[in-house]
């Protein structure tokens, strides 16, 4: 009776020649909804600078070419990247035994190194934005924001864009292999309510790029414009 059984039990493995279904072709990855229809945007019709001049951003991760393609239009960018500081983080370690002190040291070297690629990665106007303090860049001191909301607005009109989407080509193009969806709403009550929501993500933050980067990138603008050669490069290094 038991080898009866055991005959019965199935395998999906069984044909070694399993044939190869054809992979389903999806129109579009990024599935929007502005102001209650499915509509499909380009994404410079998602972050319309002609339309609107402010932006303030929470993403859990963002791309600087990204950023430098559709955010460097704005008049005024206030951005927070939701993953940790770790700069920061690793300040409670120091709690810890003097074991830790290696590896308090190493995080500080890494996030130093973010930050200083990330800033070097952003266009010349936007480095300079971030000098002048037009754009603001934070991060979480002692959590991690996973939320993704997006705020633009004008003198007279706003606009919510929320969903699964960061800030990035990955994710807001229709052409990658990635399915993302977003929602849109144009001059809603709900905008102040998220921008409420905004302004207490900000207390738990802090400045991504320190005051330290900005103060060099300063001097260094300073002696390119002394000798007339800031037009000669698109960005530079600090």
């Amino acid at each position: 009776m038991e080898k009866e059984l055991e005959s019965e039990s199935l395998t999906l493995f069984e044909n070694e020649n399993i044939e190869k279904t054809e992979a389903i072709k999806v129109k579009n990855t990024l599935f929007t909804i502005l102001n209650g229809e499915r509509v499909d945007l380009e994404i410079e019709e998602i972050f319309d600078s002609n339309r609107f001049y402010e932006i303030k951003a929470v993403t859990f991760s963002a791309d600087e070419s990204f950023l430098n393609k559709y955010l460097t239009p704005f008049k005024s960018v206030d951005l927070v990247i939701g993953i940790q500081d770790v700069d920061v983080q690793v300040r409670g370690l120091k709690a810890l035994e003097n074991e830790t002190k290696n590896l308090i040291e190493s995080q500080k070297a890494i996030i130093k190194k973010k930050q200083i690629h990330f800033f070097e990665n952003l266009s010349r106007e936007n480095q300079e934005n971030i000098v002048e303090e037009k754009w603001k860049l934070r991060v979480p001191i002692s959590s991690t924001i996973h939320s993704k909301f997006y705020l633009l607005k004008n003198d007279s009109e706003t606009r919510l864009i929320f969903g699964s989407a960061n800030l990035s080509f990955q994710a807001f193009s229709n052409k990658r292999n990635q399915f993302e969806n977003i929602v849109i709403f144009d001059n809603s009550p709900l905008f102040s309510q998220f921008e409420e929501y905004f302004n207490e993500i900000t207390l738990t933050c802090t400045d991504f790029i320190t005051k330290a980067i900005r103060k060099k990138a300063k001097s260094k603008i300073k002696v390119l414009d002394e000798n007339n050669d800031e037009k000669k490069e698109e960005k530079f290094s600090v």
